[in-house]
């Protein structure tokens, strides 16, 4: 959505909000679009496989590595500042060594599930407590112990 346009599965093109100049594919088709415009880019590997796996990944606005897990089908091509370094596993593209978008305030990554985040870890340690001894009784305690981080 950042970016100039957003190819999807099919292979169809939508424009984006343009705030940086890279394009993002969603695999399928727009994979095949994409190598067909660009046979010479050898950093992807040819194939259309779904990219899954753990992350560590560095930033100069954080003092310790983030370490997560990343499931995307997709990647980005373009000019833009990097979110992340890729200490280990995959970025914004299979041979990439970067991670996510930073445009000013606005941070863009396909990373979830961080483990280094001690009020994450604080917080899954309560709700499973909370599982784990008595049944919640609504949903706003829940709301409650995810908001925490």
């Amino acid at each position: 959505m950042l970016g100039k346009s957003i190819c999807d599965r099919n292979g169809d093109t939508f424009e984006a909000l343009s705030l940086a100049d890279f394009y993002t594919y969603q695999g399928g088709e727009s994979y095949k679009k994409y190598i067909s415009a660009n046979p010479n880019d050898t950093e992807l590997i040819k194939n259309d496989t779904r990219i899954t796996g753990d992350v560590i990944f560095k930033a100069d606005f954080i003092e310790k590595p983030l370490v997560g897990f990343v499931n995307k089908c997709g990647f980005i091509k373009g000019n833009f500042n990097p979110l992340f370094n890729v200490v280990y596993g995959i970025g914004n593209n299979r041979n990439d060594k970067s991670d996510g978008i930073r445009i000013n305030n606005i941070l863009g990554t396909y990373l979830y599930r961080t483990y280094s985040c001690q009020k994450i870890l604080q917080c899954w340690i309560m709700l499973f407590h909370l599982l784990q001894t008595e049944t919640l009784k609504s949903k706003a305690m829940i709301r409650k112990i995810v908001a925490m981080n």
